[in-house]
C-alpha cells in the first residue's frame, strides 16, 4: 500500500489541515515556520499507522483528533 493523501482533524494545534497530497515520486517536504506543526503531522501520521493517540495530543475542548489516509 502507498500513502497518497492524508487529512488531520483536532490534533495539537492543527484544527483541520485539508486534504494532502503526497508526492507521485516518493519524496515530498514538509515545509514552514517554528512552531506551526509539522512535527505534529508526522506525529498524527505515526498515530494513524499504530493505533494509539496519547492525551498530550488532545486540544484544550478535549475533542478527540481524527486522521484520514488515503491509499493506492
Amino acid at each position: 500500500m502507498k500513502l497518497l493523501s492524508f487529512r488531520i482533524f483536532n490534533y495539537r494545534s492543527i484544527i483541520d489541515s485539508g486534504w494532502n497530497e503526497i508526492s507521485p515520486d516518493n519524496v515530498t517536504g514538509i515545509i514552514g515556520q517554528n512552531e506551526s506543526g509539522k512535527t505534529s503531522i508526522l506525529e498524527a501520521l505515526f498515530s494513524f499507522y499504530n493505533g494509539a493517540i496519547s492525551e498530550d495530543v488532545l486540544r484544550s475542548d478535549l475533542t478527540l483528533p481524527k486522521v484520514s489516509c488515503c491509499f493506492d
